[in-house]
């Protein structure tokens, strides 16, 4: 709740490694998350998508 950095969290729903409401509760505790849910990604994320908007975060 005192980080008030910027941050991108990314999940999949159906990520068999990691809990998704782990991510779901940070992102409820960091006031300056952007929290993205996807969905048949699984826990390896190397979709096009996923590169664009970490780019245009970054960018920001």
């Amino acid at each position: 709740e005192n980080n008030t950095k910027k941050g991108l969290l990314f999940h999949d729903r159906f990520d068999k490694i990691a809990p998704y409401h782990a991510s779901v509760d940070v992102h409820k505790h960091w006031k300056g998350s952007e929290f993205i849910s996807t969905e048949g990604f699984g826990h390896s994320m190397h979709q096009d998508e996923v590169n664009d908007k970490i780019i245009s975060f970054l960018a920001e």
